[in-house]
């Protein structure tokens, strides 16, 4: 019973002892996201091609001679070697791309925690937005009852209130249209951890808001092209190298019998690939032309995200001034305004509609803040996922 009580308790004067931050939530999506789990598959067979050199394993024959003075046993050890520098600009071609897929594996997760993070606020953002519209419904509520107590002989104040009650009207459609984004929000945070909506209903705490002072350096994104232009040149190397002989060995050991004598054969050749030359002349053709590809797309990918990251860091100091301005300035100042009004009595329609305009102020500077607040919070996200976590 005492337990019970205590549960009680807890629950009356702890609400959001159960409440989902951000960081439950990225938890969540971090060992439930498909994508991420996608690049770490491609990562892990990556690695596991990038083990080892590429070597033919060696063949070895048994034989069997037989003629009329009997019958001898042999065996046959074959190998073939690549020319050395096929064998290790290979190698250092698959270390080269098991390192890109990993910087690849890395971007997605940067991305998927910028997505995160704003589908989170997104949810956040519409709860606060249906609290402010309830604050100021509460406002028009209020001034609706008062309006009445003055005007009941004034056809102009009568013209006040209908305008104010048609203004809460209008704030029930709001209400109504935030709800049903509060629902669909809800949803998309469901998904993105792949949770049943119909039985997620979290509580959030605030988000705090993120400064990003410095721009990224060398996002995962840009790193993985620079993997994949510096696999493309090793590559482009191997493809030079077809020109070179490969190395073929050969030991034959066979057993006498009464008619002849015991064999024991050793060979050493080379291929001639310049007899042909056109099949080892288009690799490399083919192969340059790869890593050509390879830096133009590592240099298109650097410009777009350099200049994304200097449009958006700017975008972002403007929106904190904003958003400082409006929470630090405008704010404490409609507080005031309002704490001086309170004390007043309206008695005719200027008085009247100061009072309105002041009390509305508040939460209007409140819905102002949240709208500064998302546009701030979108360009993190576009930030965000070229950091390294």
């Amino acid at each position: 019973m005492q337990i019970l009580k205590l549960t009680i308790l807890l629950i009356i004067f702890c609400p959001h002892a159960n409440a989902m931050s951000f960081e439950d939530f990225w938890q969540k999506a971090r060992e439930t996201n498909l994508d991420l789990k996608i690049r770490e598959t491609e990562s892990d067979i990556a690695k596991a091609n990038a083990i080892g050199i590429n070597i033919e394993p060696p063949m070895v024959g048994y034989m069997n001679r037989s003629d009329n003075s009997g019958s001898a046993d042999g065996i046959e050890i074959k190998q073939t070697i690549p020319f050395p520098t096929k064998i290790t600009n290979d190698y250092l071609a698959r270390k080269y791309e098991a390192k890109s897929r990993d910087e690849i594996r890395l971007a997605t997760e940067a991305e998927i925690f910028a997505k995160a993070r704003l589908v989170y606020f997104n949810l956040w953002k519409a709860l606060k937005l249906k609290e402010i519209l309830n604050e100021k419904k509460l406002v028009i509520k209020k001034h609706i009852k008062l309006a009445r107590a003055v005007s009941r002989s004034d056809s102009f104040l009568k013209v006040h209130l209908i305008r104010t009650e048609s203004d809460l009207e209008l704030l029930e459609n709001d209400l109504i249209a935030t709800d049903q984004d509060i629902k669909e929000k809800t949803a998309a945070m469901a998904e993105f951890i792949n949770s049943d909506s119909s039985e997620f209903n979290p509580v959030l705490k605030e988000i705090p808001i993120i400064t990003i002072t410095e721009k990224p350096q060398n996002p995962h994104q840009l790193e993985a092209k620079k993997l994949t232009v510096e696999s493309r040149k090793k590559r482009e190397n191997e493809a030079d190298s077809e020109w070179l002989p490969d190395i073929f060995l050969r030991y034959r050991n066979m057993g006498k019998t009464q008619m002849m004598p015991a064999t024991e054969e050793t060979m050493i050749g080379i291929s001639l690939p310049f007899v042909f030359p056109w099949e080892p002349k288009a690799i490399s053709k083919k192969s340059a032309a790869t890593k050509e590809l390879a830096q133009i797309e590592y240099q298109k990918e650097k410009i777009k995200i350099e200049t994304e990251i200097k449009t958006m860091m700017t975008r972002l100091k403007s929106l904190k001034e904003r958003l400082d301005n409006v929470n630090q300035k405008l704010i404490p100042l409609a507080r005031k305004r309002v704490s001086l009004i309170q004390n007043l009595a309206p008695r005719d329609l200027s008085t009247l509609q100061e009072y309105l305009e002041t009390m509305k102020n508040l939460p209007e500077l409140k819905l102002e803040a949240l709208k500064v607040r998302t546009e701030y919070e979108q360009t993190t996200a576009e930030i965000l996922k070229y950091q390294k976590l």
